[in-house]
């Protein structure tokens, strides 16, 4: 009995001493926790502003036709491309048309409604094509025309000298070497006459350096 009981102690001994021994089933191993990605932040570029368009400068185009002088301007500086103090010669050259000569230093277009007249107190300056341009003559002419040129307020031949004075409130009024009573005005340095020839109608309108206009201009 004894022996019997002494097996069975040595039995659950060794029974124990083998789980001891590492000899068992293994724990589970721990279920990892589960991770949430962290999104990864894209860099943002900020688009470089768009250079802002400039507009180009446009070459603007001529102030008038040269073959049509209704287009032409008249101002103090002459009538259309007829320019004081350019030559005569060059005044020719930028008129299309065939210009007439009565006298060196004259040249006519459009039968004779444009006069440019050359010349200088200096009787040794030059009185041909070289001659500087002194007065730009704009008149009244039976001839067909394209039509006449204009000042920026509209006066042009067959204006009336009412509407002159109106334009022109400075415009000022005197006695030609003619005799009769013209209208003048100045920048200070050149002078825009209009004549009416004893109507109230304009008949000539001339731009020059002189404050009076000259009686004749072939002569």
């Amino acid at each position: 009995m004894t022996l019997r009981r002494t097996a069975v102690t040595v039995l659950v001994a060794a029974a124990v001493a083998f789980g001891a021994s590492g000899c068992v089933a293994p724990a589970p191993a721990p279920t990892p926790a589960p991770t949430t990605a962290v999104p990864t932040a894209t860099p943002t570029t900020t688009p470089a502003p768009s250079p802002s368009p400039t507009s180009s400068p446009t070459a603007a185009g001529p102030a008038y036709a040269p073959d049509d002088p209704s287009t032409w301007i008249i101002d103090f500086d002459g009538v259309g491309p007829v320019k004081l103090g350019e030559t005569i010669d060059e005044v020719v050259a930028s008129i299309p048309v065939a210009g007439e000569s009565c006298r060196p230093g004259v040249v006519q277009f459009f039968g004779s409604s444009i006069v440019a007249m050359g010349g200088s107190a200096d009787a040794d300056a030059p009185s041909g094509g070289d001659a500087p341009v002194l007065l730009a003559i704009v008149g009244q002419t039976t001839y067909a025309t394209p039509g006449y040129p204009s000042t920026a307020a509209g006066i042009t031949i067959g204006s009336t000298i009412a509407e002159v004075e109106a334009a022109y409130p400075t415009l000022e009024k005197y006695q030609s070497y003619s005799g009769n009573p013209e209208y003048r005005m100045t920048d200070g340095a050149h002078w825009i006459h209009f004549a009416g020839y004893d109507t109230d109608v304009v008949k000539s309108i001339t731009v020059g350096t002189l404050d009076q206009t000259p009686t004749e201009y072939c002569g």
